[in-house]
């Protein structure tokens, strides 16, 4: 399979400094991936190897297939980036910022014209479009950076700390722009971020950095149902009878599950799992009076492997 994105066994040093120790991940075409971890995991570092701008030690990197070193101007005008810093020339105005970087990606300007006005209407920037950057507030300029980054319709968009400064207003804004993209031009997207909500509202899968290395490669999303899923059950009445049939039930399940006293936790069960199970304790007259569908704990997954001592090997 080809991937947009591919690192295999990648090294990289600054000096005495390993940013990079043997990192693998990969991404698929229209895919939303986030790369998370603590500062100084490298996640920087990987961004200005997608972009050509680093060359590696060791190891292989492709980006659309080729060598980002070697197709960096071409791969300069397929890719939207969005740092921390905007990037953004303050004297200028919206309009004037906008098509000097359209002139950059050597794009047409009357192609992009109407793309332009259509974000600058989305994020309610278009009656302030010729107002100089200067003006404006931090989150003013974040939605400005972000037109910016998406107006030329890239094949593949970096992302760093994307919603910082946003309300949630234009967060949700960000993530209908992110969700048409891919549909219509099957955009991919590489998040770098701490915020774990965003994270698990708008990627697909996660890519865990620790000590250079992916410690944990996970899908979020399985045949349209969260794969990271427990979904909980409060059960009453519960006879040391009732105690075994529940347990050959969950064993006729395949499921990881857990029963302690009348709660009972499986895990990972799609919306059909769960009402077969409903249907199956229902017919052995095992009473439900609660059921709660918890999205998994991203956040204590996350401090968890930050909290290990040990190196994790890479989990396909």
């Amino acid at each position: 399979m080809s991937y947009i994105v591919d690192f295999d066994d990648v090294h990289k040093s600054f000096g005495t400094n390993l940013v990079l120790n043997g990192l693998n991940f990969h991404v698929q075409q229209g895919e939303i991936l986030a790369l998370l971890g603590h500062n100084g995991a490298g996640k920087t570092t990987i961004l200005r190897i997608i972009l050509g701008l680093l060359e590696i030690n060791s190891g292989h990197v492709k980006v659309f297939g080729s060598n980002p070193i070697s197709k960096r101007e071409w791969n300069r005008k397929q890719i939207g980036v969005l740092s921390e810093d905007t990037g953004l020339y303050e004297s200028l105005t919206v309009l004037d910022n906008l098509y000097f970087f359209a002139d950059l990606y050597q794009c047409s300007t009357v192609e992009y014209k109407k793309r332009i006005v259509d974000l600058l209407s989305m994020f309610q920037l278009y009656d302030k479009k010729d107002k100089r950057i200067k003006e404006f507030s931090s989150g003013m300029k974040k939605k400005v950076a972000l037109i910016r980054t998406l107006f030329h319709n890239p094949k593949l968009v970096l992302m760093d700390e994307p919603v910082n400064t946003l309300d949630p207003i234009n967060i949700q804004l960000l993530h209908d722009e992110m969700n048409s993209m891919r549909e219509k031009y099957g955009t991919t997207f590489i998040i770098s971020t701490h915020n774990l909500d965003e994270v698990v509202k708008i990627s697909d899968s996660i890519v865990i950095i620790k000590n250079g290395r992916s410690v944990r490669e996970q899908s979020i999303h399985l045949d349209g149902s969260l794969n990271m899923l427990e979904t909980q059950f409060s059960l009453l009445n519960l006879s040391e009878g009732d105690n075994n049939k529940v347990k050959e039930i969950l064993d006729g399940f395949h499921l990881g599950w857990n029963l302690k006293e009348e709660k009972l936790s499986v895990k990972n069960a799609n919306d059909y799992m769960i009402s077969e199970l409903v249907l199956a304790l229902s017919k052995n007259h095992i009473r439900i009076c609660e059921i709660r569908k918890d999205q998994f704990n991203l956040e204590s997954l996350y401090v968890q492997i930050e909290e290990e001592n040990i190196d994790y090997e890479f989990d396909n």
